[in-house]
């Protein structure tokens, strides 16, 4: 919340700013889409963590802070984030470990190719 006090915006709520996946999932923003949101904002300065959440049966929420770092972006003088996101980089998990295998990805590739196949041929006959 932020009030005028003269020609300074004080921030009374800083640090303890709270906008989980589950409400921007509400408004229609996928998890992808408002992740790399996250990221930008905190890339560019307007957005800081201020404590990590955590998912799972514990359910704590991320808190963010506002930032004024923003002022300096694309100068010399513009500081990174002080906790950017960790970004997973586990290789050989979910569809990766799929493709890498050559005969696995031929099979997927000719079976999804089958399947574009049956619909089309379908769609033509309710014509």
């Amino acid at each position: 919340m932020k009030t005028n006090r003269g020609k300074e915006w004080v921030i009374k709520n800083n640090g303890e700013i709270i906008y989980p996946y589950a409400t921007a999932k509400h408004k229609g923003i996928n998890r992808r889409c408002f992740r790399n949101a996250i990221d930008e904002l905190q890339e560019k300065g307007f957005l800081d963590i201020a404590e990590y959440g955590s998912g799972g049966y514990n359910r704590k929420e991320t808190k963010y802070f506002i930032d004024d770092r923003w002022k300096a972006y694309g100068t010399p003088g513009f500081k990174p984030p002080k906790k950017p996101r960790q970004k997973d980089t586990r290789s050989g998990r979910g569809w990766e470990s799929i493709m890498s295998d050559p005969v696995r990805k031929q099979q997927i590739l000719m079976k999804r190719k089958k399947t574009l196949m049956n619909k089309k041929n379908r769609l033509q006959c309710q014509k």
